[in-house]
């Protein structure tokens, strides 16, 4: 009863921490994910990045929409499903060792200020994490049915995060081997289960991810399209190959509890469940971080799913370590300064209820999208060459992402008719603001800081380009 009490006091905590402050604001992807969720509800068709951009994330919210379509029911839902991993947590630890294994897990990812940052944020990265944590959970089951309900969240975590199609394989894996026979009488009989798990996974992923690849082909002209496009749309920025090796995903609650694990491993070499498990998922969590480390551009929250096989290898080494000394040092209370370890190195985690219960952070473009709205024309395409996600989602304009890369060489053909070209101060391609002040047809409206917005008059540059063709 009283680990039931703390397994509630921690989701608790986890919900609270993911949902406060409630944001009215919010940033460049997220924007994108609240206008997919507007366009499946109905309300918003004035831009879409569907052809490379995942589709839960936006379902779980327009779900959310259907109840109370309101800005704050976005961070309402995905508080809950990011928060759940809480659970997953617990449920895999208690499955592998023991409910102090799956406390002491639930605990950690509860504070890890990653996981917090990007579970309170409409962001994939922490979301695909739950979706992982319960497939591993269903394949500790043995039976086809546990492997299919394994296969189809993976495929949903596919689905999340198109990188995370690389937990199919590690999953589907871990379903096998916990399947296949021991050297005992049983083993043909185990064998054709572990061929029927093996089946009945595959099915499962493949019911999660076929409908949607179905979509894509008859939308995108390829089944693959998204999965090939997502790949490449990349950040300009150069980062070091060992990024992925910092304190914010490698924290110290859990490397102590990796320490733990280790010293123990007499604990867990003849449970062959646990070091199975152990296997695969220190597999997946390296193979995944040297895949995300051959990209160019790399951000933290892009290793959160590869760190979530740390995250339980860390709770069991604390409960294997409690087990152990508790006798020998400080009774049962030993997981006291186990506690205090990892609530201390995760203080920024509560940074934010310090705060007000609504964010007032706002994206300059927001700004400038509400002086659209109040003193523009809705009618009027919006040309941005970045930030255009922000035009759109606080908008009704149509917006049109222009070639940032070669803009110049090819204006105005993306530019058709007449309305506002955005244009960043300092850009980190084309266009300038010297290139935009030097032609007539565009006229400064607004700008602030970072960024000026243009009306475009298609007319005039016809006329001007018809009198002075050399312009």
């Amino acid at each position: 009863m009283q680990r039931k009490a703390l397994l509630l006091l921690i989701l608790v905590l986890a919900l609270v921490l993911r949902l406060y402050p409630l944001e009215q604001w919010h940033e460049w992807d997220e924007s994108v994910y609240l206008m997919h969720a507007e366009h499946m509800v109905g309300g918003k068709t004035n831009y879409n990045e569907f052809f490379y951009r995942p589709p839960i994330l936006p379902i779980i919210i327009a779900a959310g929409f259907l109840i109370w379509h309101h800005v704050f029911m976005a961070s309402i839902v995905v508080a809950l499903a990011t928060s759940a991993v809480a659970l997953g947590m617990y449920l895999v630890g208690a499955r592998l060792h023991s409910e102090e294994a799956g406390l002491f897990a639930a605990l950690i990812v509860t504070v890890q200020p990653l996981f917090v940052r990007f579970g309170h944020m409409l962001f994939t990265d922490a979301l695909v994490a739950t979706f992982f944590t319960f497939a591993v959970w269903c394949a500790l089951h043995p039976g086809w049915r546990w492997a299919a309900a394994a296969g189809a969240l993976t495929g949903v975590a596919a689905l999340t995060k198109f990188s995370a199609l690389a937990t199919i394989p590690f999953v589907g894996l871990l379903v096998v081997l916990l399947a296949l026979p021991s050297l005992d009488r049983k083993g043909l009989r185990r064998w054709k289960m572990a061929a029927l798990s093996m089946v009945a996974y595959t099915a499962g992923a493949a019911a999660a991810l076929l409908p949607y690849m179905a979509w894509a082909y008859a939308r995108l002209g390829s089944a693959v399209a998204p999965f090939r496009t997502s790949s490449t749309m990349i950040g300009w920025h150069e980062q070091s190959a060992l990024f992925y090796l910092n304190a914010q995903l490698f924290t110290v609650p859990i490397l102590i509890g990796i320490a733990l694990l280790a010293l123990r491993w007499k604990d867990w070499r003849n449970d062959r469940q646990l070091r199975v498990t152990i296997i695969v998922l220190t597999l997946f969590a390296v193979s995944t971080l040297i895949y995300l480390s051959t990209f160019g551009y790399k951000h933290s929250r892009y290793g959160i799913l590869s760190i979530a096989p740390l995250v339980l290898f860390a709770g069991i080494g604390y409960a294997a370590a409690h087990n152990a000394w508790r006798k020998r040092v400080w009774g049962t209370r030993f997981w006291v300064p186990f506690i205090v370890i990892i609530l201390l190195f995760s203080a920024p985690a509560f940074h934010t209820l310090a705060g007000p219960p609504i964010g007032t952070e706002k994206h300059h473009a927001i700004s400038m999208a509400e002086r659209l709205v109040e003193h523009g024309r809705p009618d009027l395409t919006i040309y941005a060459a970045s930030e255009y996600p922000f035009y759109a989602y606080y908008t009704n304009n149509t917006v049109v992402a222009v070639d940032m890369g070669d803009f110049i060489a090819r204006y105005p053909e993306f530019m058709p008719e007449d309305g506002y070209l955005v244009v960043l101060k300092d850009p980190p391609q084309q266009p300038t603001t010297d290139w935009a002040d030097s032609r007539p047809e565009l006229t400064r409206l607004f700008e602030n800081d970072y960024s000026i917005i243009y009306l475009y008059d298609n007319k005039l540059y016809e006329i001007i380009i018809a009198q002075y063709p050399e312009r």
